[in-house]
């Protein structure tokens, strides 16, 4: 967790608001069980409410997560929602509940493609006019007019409840619940038209993600454990990860996904799902959602009204600090040191006033030799001053990093090695 060592009071203020965990607990009037959450952009996302208990709600935050409004609310549970834009978005849930708003939540239109259907247990869409929901007694749905109408598309397996539906394109989708019968993942690449069953995996499933169209991850449990990834689109699955019961997983790329569950688990991997570590969430309670915008920023949700934040990755750095009272009259960054390093460096810059003295958003951000970003040591407004900041690299591998430093028009890019 970033930490800024006071200069002024504005500073003193902000640290006292900080995680010591990488996470930042986000306070939520309604005390409900929160079921999935979901983020169009780095300001602007949406949270279901309910799960099993009514009622259920909608909340929106337009300021990345740190407050949220109500914009809807129902006597059924919401179990799962998808925004295809900042306006446009589905949210479905208990006796038929399929709600669209096409106006940031302002105002919603209610759909009922399942007619005696007790529950619409998750939705995903391919931009705005083509999505699938599917739920209780093995029920899929999909429509090709923005939800105007829907169209039955299930398999024909009555024993199945779908818990989630994710389509990598507009073909190729998996679907995945529990079921006594029949395999509980199935896989479709004519829209939804035919399902073929993905044997072996007699689990109950929770949550998909896919990081491109061909690697992605299921959470749940299964044979005692909760992580399975596909190299393949969906046809072959393999054990990715620790023992354990998960309720949500978020691929970010194919290096980084994330995992949430029971008792407040938070687990993350680095390289691809073969190693998983664990977070340190703070809290207890089990957790039902996980949305992240970039590898670092991300926010979890679950039993009474928790949501979680985090800017650092779920990781506490080290921490920035002011290296003294000397007003800088350029922007600068230093060599860190010490370089080669294992697993700790420090980096030290300088940002000058800007704007007679108005404060200047600085981000110190860490990328691998092929571009991709790979952690954000800073991303917050400093008052003029010389600053540095540690990187614990524990987590990652052996190889050459370039540091980034961006204060407005102001770049400036160095180099460094990590060798363990």
């Amino acid at each position: 967790m970033k930490k800024v060592f006071p200069v002024f009071l504005l500073s003193v203020i902000i640290l006292c608001s900080q995680s010591q965990n990488g996470w930042q607990r986000i306070p939520l009037t309604y005390n409900n069980n929160l079921s999935d959450i979901q983020f169009v952009n780095e300001y602007t996302g949406y949270i279901a409410v309910g799960r099993n208990l009514a009622p259920g709600a909608v909340y929106k935050t337009v300021d990345g997560g740190l407050s949220w409004s109500l914009v809807f609310l129902t006597s059924k549970p919401m179990k799962s929602l998808y925004f295809s834009s900042a306006n446009t978005g589905t949210v479905v849930g208990q006796r038929t509940n399929l709600r669209r708003t096409y106006t940031g939540g302002i105002t919603w239109y209610w759909f009922a493609p399942l007619i005696g259907y007790n529950s619409i247990n998750a939705v995903h869409f391919i931009g705005d006019k083509t999505g699938w929901v599917a739920g209780d007694s093995g029920y899929v749905f999909r429509t090709d007019d923005y939800g105007a109408n829907w169209t039955n598309i299930s398999p024909n397996l009555k024993d199945i409840t779908w818990s989630d539906i994710y389509f990598m394109n507009l073909n190729t989708g998996i679907a995945a619940g529990e079921s006594n019968l029949h395999s509980p993942i199935m896989r479709t690449t004519n829209a939804g038209n035919s399902w073929v069953e993905i044997t072996g995996f007699n689990g109950s499933w929770k949550r998909i993600s896919f990081c491109n169209e061909q690697t992605g991850f299921i959470a749940g449990t299964a044979n005692f454990t909760g992580l399975f990834k596909t190299t393949n689109g969906g046809l072959n699955w393999f054990v990715s990860g620790n023992a354990g019961e998960y309720n949500d997983v978020y691929c970010v790329n194919e290096d980084i996904t994330y995992a949430v569950g029971v008792n407040g688990t938070i687990h993350k991997s680095t390289d691809g799902g073969d190693e998983w570590v664990e977070l340190n969430s703070g809290i207890n309670e089990s957790l039902y959602g996980v949305y992240f915008t970039n590898a670092l920023t991300g926010w979890v949700c679950g039993n009474n009204g928790v949501i979680l934040k985090t800017t650092t990755g779920g990781i506490n750095p080290i921490g920035i600090h002011n290296t003294g009272m000397e007003i800088p009259d350029k922007f600068s960054l230093e060599q860190n040191y010490p370089n080669p390093f294992n697993p700790n460096t420090n980096f030290r810059f300088s940002i000058p006033p800007v704007g007679n003295g108005r404060d200047r958003s600085v981000k110190i951000i860490i990328y691998d030799i092929l571009g991709n970003e790979i952690t954000t040591l800073v991303n917050e407004k400093l008052n003029p001053g010389t600053y540095e900041v540690t990187w614990d690299a524990s987590d990652y591998p052996s190889r050459t990093y370039f540091y980034r430093l961006q204060a407005g028009d102001y770049t400036e890019t160095k180099k460094m090695v990590l060798l363990k």
